[in-house]
């Protein structure tokens, strides 16, 4: 898969990297919906008032990335069909596999599937997104961790002003609602 002199990443299927195709400037790859290792996902929807059961083939797979040994500490950025997938930190000769999207609810794993027809408009995928179907993106930043430093804080105190202490700051020029710090 694409690759520089510092950081590269491939296409898995089950653990195995996936052969590769070049064509004008952009690597490809082709996966088998029908392998030992697919399965078929099931999808329900509602048309026309009946519940549709599919059935549709699908292949997981995962993004390896690799880090150089004598790259820097990197932010790494992994889109998958437009949607940032994945965002860690990477040290030097650092080698990761990601497996899927990672959100609050946990991992989806990434699938290889046919297209499907949206049910509906809200469904459908954004203009905008459209030519990032079926890419996978990993973007690499320079990066370095900082060390997070806490220090203990003066505990204070406040106690309402008396009439007295307002007189001092205002001289009673205006009205004022003062407190006054106990140490």
């Amino acid at each position: 898969m694409p690759s520089d002199d510092f950081f590269g990443f491939s296409v898995l299927i089950a653990g195995r990297p996936v052969p590769e195709y070049a064509k004008d400037g952009r690597v490809y790859v082709e996966s088998n919906l029908y392998a030992p290792f697919s399965y078929r996902q099931k999808t329900e929807q509602l048309v026309n008032g009946e519940m549709e059961i599919e059935s549709a083939p699908v292949t997981p797979y995962q993004v390896q990335i690799r880090l150089a040994s004598h790259c820097e500490d990197s932010a790494v950025f992994v889109y998958v069909d437009g949607v940032l997938a994945s965002k860690f930190m990477m040290e030097q000769a650092q080698s990761k596999i990601i497996t899927g999207f990672v959100d609050k609810e946990g991992t989806r794993e990434f699938l290889f599937s046919l297209p499907r027809f949206a049910a509906d408009e809200t469904d459908r995928i954004s203009s905008k997104r459209e030519s990032r179907i079926g890419s996978i993106q990993v973007i690499r930043c320079e990066a370095s961790y900082v060390k997070q430093e806490y220090r203990k804080t003066q505990t204070l105190f406040s106690t309402r002003a008396t009439k007295k202490m307002s007189y001092r700051v205002t001289e009673w020029k205006y009205t004022m609602s003062t407190t006054r710090r106990e140490s």
